[in-house]
């Protein structure tokens, strides 16, 4: 049996994924976000959970999550 992942985008979102303890697949964080200090709980979340985080451009990430409202973070979670 084959599982679609899941693409969960924003910043309270994706925290919510990863305090909950769901599976992660991958983060993306945008570029501009990457080292921006507002967010530290979600790399460390990430890093605790051995999610993999991958920074890519703004427009990447519009692609990847399939709008451009995603507030810099998005994740591919299992369902």
């Amino acid at each position: 049996m084959r599982h679609e992942l899941e693409i969960v985008y924003g910043l309270h979102p994706v925290l919510e994924m990863l305090r909950s303890g769901r599976h992660i697949g991958r983060l993306y964080l945008a570029l501009h976000k990457f080292n921006h200090q507002e967010d530290d709980e979600i790399r460390f979340l990430a890093r605790q959970q051995r999610v993999s985080v991958v920074a890519v451009r703004k427009d990447e990430l519009s692609r990847i999550a399939g709008t451009t409202k995603h507030q810099g973070v998005a994740a591919m979670v299992f369902p």
